[in-house]
């Protein structure tokens, strides 16, 4: 049977090892923190006091760095050090598949973004980002790197809505989302390639929309922008190297399948919803 390391946490952890379990593969997971995944061999062990012996015989590590709340020196921590770490104490012949973030390429304008198109480094986060991408790429393991948009979790934009701590944007700020079972099955589909690959849904969103949709959904208040201006920010992330692949979306777009509203609000009244002048 295979067998595969989860190093993370949380949703896409626990999808994860779902999925994996789902096609015969033995499980175990590796987290600081008490969390129960059933069917899997749980380690519970910081991943810097961790040694080779503490370690499964493994084909593949799954590796999902840990959420960093827009905090540098825990991206560095996460997406650099950690990784570091684990790559000099497994052998050669294991396997990285790594949860990277579309985040890497920073602000392109609202502009179509492949896996070839340039990054222009803007933020020390950004470069945090790209470090851990390049320990693994100069690594002599075999990887996979997946350039992961945003998980859609409409109950935590509503309570950010509610907590009035987001508003709308005054420019036309595209988001990018991902199901998490789409995710998850990316994971596993690229265990048999390598390189760098974007992952996404099919329907890059203006912030804007999202909230009006969920807003008027849910009956709540959204700050309106104090002003808008004719600019547009953020990426449209095209995940077509994947799709080339024989990869196959089960959400191509992930918020208007779980949002009736949005599609008719868009083509309705597109002037508030984009902020636009």
């Amino acid at each position: 049977m295979a067998s595969a390391l989860i190093y993370g946490h949380g949703l896409i952890a626990s999808k994860l090892a779902q999925t994996l379990r789902s096609h015969n593969v033995d499980v175990y997971t590796l987290s600081h923190i008490s969390e129960y995944i059933p069917n899997t061999t749980r380690i519970r062990k910081d991943i810097f006091n961790l040694k080779t012996s503490d370690l499964p015989v493994v084909q593949t590590i799954y590796f999902i760095p840990q959420p960093c709340h827009g905090n540098n020196a825990e991206y560095r921590k996460h997406h650099v050090h950690a990784l570091s770490h684990l790559l000099s104490i497994i052998p050669h012949h294991i396997k990285i598949i790594y949860r990277s973030t579309y985040r890497v390429y920073g602000n392109r304008y609202g502009q179509q973004t492949t896996e070839s198109s340039p990054i222009l480094f803007s933020s020390e986060i950004q470069k945090s980002i790209r470090n851990g991408e390049e320990i693994l790429e100069y690594s002599p393991n075999p990887f996979v790197i997946l350039r992961s948009a945003d998980i859609y979790q409409p109950e935590l934009l509503k309570q950010r809505i509610a907590s009035m701590n987001i508003s709308f944007s005054h420019r036309i700020h595209y988001t990018n989302l991902i199901h998490v079972s789409d995710l998850c099955n990316a994971m596993y589909f690229l265990r048999n390639h390598t390189g760098i690959f974007n992952v996404a849904d099919q329907a890059s969103t203006p912030l804007n929309v999202i909230l009006s949709c969920l807003s008027s959904k849910y009956g709540l208040k959204t700050h309106q922008a104090k002003q808008s201006r004719p600019l547009t920010k953020g990426v449209k992330l095209s995940c077509s190297k994947l799709l080339a692949l024989g990869f196959k979306l089960k959400y191509h777009s992930v918020f208007l399948s779980n949002t009736h509203q949005a599609k008719t609000l868009q083509e309705s009244n597109p002037a508030p919803l984009y902020a636009e002048t």
